[in-house]
């Protein structure tokens, strides 16, 4: 019981960055904005566009930036903080994971006008998931990548949680079919049970992360990725398995990215 009381605690600050990402969609006020020099009203900032072009940058081609090939740009403001494991470069995992940390709650910010930009699908939450995970499977737990790590672990928690509330736009995959006939419903619980799964292992990985118990981190990190291998029959249709480690595509007819897939 004392355990399950913690996992409750623990999970409610993951809930409460879903819910204030999602606030745009109960029809309250939009927040007014301050426009930056060089924005359109009402523009979303598309932090994968900045990290391509910022990716542009890498002029040997080693897929890092270094200090030197971003200096003058957004890379060289927040190398620092951007850089976890402090090995004097930036790669594309720890950008994704420096601008997440600094715009909370961003995709579904109210447009100008009032009309709320859409929210993140179950496909974006499962892609957002899916790249901190490839992200975390390098880490080696140790001091010098815990900033990074326990960012990861957050991004992690809540593309699952976003994912978990667009259930219901998903449709079944072959094999699903096969098991559930028809029944969508008992389809959907079978995929929420399995993200719940997820995320309470996400929780025990962070406790580890904190602590610095490396050799917890890494069996919790094993367990999660057995959790997502498990799925992966139920809820990967054949077509895509063929396109194994493809983005997954938008829109509700996409098959179902599996929990911490793109480890």
């Amino acid at each position: 019981m004392r355990k399950m009381n913690w996992l409750a605690l623990a999970v409610v600050p993951v809930l409460g960055l879903a819910a204030a990402s999602g606030l745009a969609q109960q029809g309250g006020q939009p927040s007014v904005q301050p426009i930056q020099p060089g924005r359109q009203p009402g523009r979303q900032f598309d932090p994968a566009q900045m990290i391509d072009r910022m990716m542009q940058q890498d002029t040997n081609g080693d897929g890092k930036l270094s200090r030197e090939e971003v200096a003058g740009g957004p890379g060289e403001r927040m190398f620092e903080r951007a850089d976890s494991n402090k090995d004097g470069y930036l790669d594309r995992a720890e950008l994704e994971a420096g601008f997440a940390a600094r715009q909370p709650g961003r995709e579904s910010r109210p447009m100008a006008g009032g009309e709320p930009e859409q929210a993140m699908t179950f496909e974006d939450g499962m892609s957002l998931a899916g790249r901190a995970m490839r992200r975390l499977r390098r880490s080696e737990f140790a001091a010098n990548t815990r900033p990074g790590d326990l960012v990861a672990i957050e991004q992690i928690q809540v593309g699952l949680v976003m994912a978990k509330q667009q259930l219901a736009t998903v449709e079944m995959s072959e094999a699903a079919k096969a098991k559930f006939g028809e029944d969508t419903l008992a389809y959907h619980m079978a995929m929420r049970e399995s993200l719940i799964r997820a995320l309470r292992e996400t929780l025990e990985l962070e406790l580890a992360i904190a602590t610095g118990d490396s050799g917890t981190a890494a069996t919790a990190r094993a367990r999660l990725v057995e959790i997502r291998d498990e799925a992966h029959d139920l809820f990967q249709s054949e077509e895509e398995e063929e396109e194994e480690g493809g983005a997954p595509a938008g829109g509700p007819s996409a098959r179902p990215v599996r929990p911490g897939e793109g480890g």
